[in-house]
């Protein structure tokens, strides 16, 4: 999945919530807007996917183990 399709996959999940966010506060639905909100909320989604820490892969990952009080 590229940062596209899982950017548009968020707005897809986010659109019911805005709605019905909407319909709680009593606002008039407007597509447009409604739209353009899922799709900075799913801008945003995306950019704290991309700040999670990889995966570290060879020498890397190989870290030595912490000792703790009781060994």
């Amino acid at each position: 999945m590229n940062d596209n399709d899982f950017r548009d996959a968020c707005s897809i999940l986010v659109l019911p919530a805005l709605i019905q966010a909407y319909a709680i506060m009593g606002v008039k639905l407007n597509v447009e807007e409604l739209c353009d909100g899922a799709l900075q909320y799913a801008v945003k989604l995306a950019e704290l996917k991309n700040q999670e820490p990889k995966e570290e892969v060879g020498i890397v990952a190989a870290k030595p183990k912490r000792r703790t009080k009781s060994e």
